[in-house]
């Protein structure tokens, strides 16, 4: 399944994270019980030279080798998602190319548009497909989080600051504007929606809205 930018970056990272915490676990998890059947207690089966005795400091187990090697793995492991994630991070907070530009406005309790001409809107958004569209996210009452969940992007709306988030849609269609922050009692109805529709179609609702404001 193809996902549209920027979902395109989180969706790699998930199934990444996800795949490799797959094949450590079921690394480990071989591991346990291979040592639990091999080395379980026998009747009448000799204890290890290395075994805890009663009176005695314990012999040191292991290799140093061994603590390297996997210090060394688990370093670069480690490495690989923390370069990953900061990469994701940077194309999820920069636009690829130059935009549509909207002005999202958050207040209790709904969300508020302003396209580049001055058209306003109120929780409807009306966007073109194959665009890019780069949201100025702020708020002029309490802190809201505006974020659209399909394509895996949110930013903090807060009072006298402004954040940018941008997402593309690729297919037409109407996608979810939650807020994502506690914002008082309408909290949980403060929806919005995106609209998705073709060039032409944009084009054609931004000349019309335009006659109207």
């Amino acid at each position: 399944m193809a996902y549209p930018p920027p979902a395109d970056q989180w969706w790699g990272l998930f199934y990444y994270f996800s795949t490799l915490g797959a094949i450590i676990g079921g690394i480990v998890i071989a591991f346990l019980v291979t040592a639990a059947i091999k080395y379980r207690y026998k009747p009448g089966k000799p204890e290890p030279e290395d075994a805890p005795k009663p009176g005695t400091f314990p012999k040191d187990r292991g290799h140093l080798k061994y603590l390297f090697a996997l210090s060394f793995v688990t370093l670069s492991i480690i490495s690989t998602l923390v370069v990953g994630s900061f990469s994701a991070f940077h194309v999820l907070t920069t636009p690829p190319d130059k935009g549509l530009d909207i002005e999202v406005t958050g207040f209790q309790w709904a969300w508020g548009f302003k396209y580049p001409n001055g058209v306003q809107t109120v929780s409807n958004l009306v966007i073109p497909v194959n665009q890019t569209i780069v949201f100025h996210v702020t708020s002029i009452d309490v802190k809201h989080k505006f974020g659209v969940p399909y394509f895996k992007t949110s930013i903090d709306a807060i009072p006298g600051q402004v954040g940018e988030i941008w997402i593309k849609a690729t297919s037409t269609g109407d996608y979810d504007i939650l807020c994502y922050e506690l914002c008082g009692v309408g909290h949980a109805g403060m929806i919005g929606k995106i609209t998705a529709v073709s060039q032409s179609q944009f084009t054609q609702w931004l000349e019309n809205a335009t006659k109207q404001k």
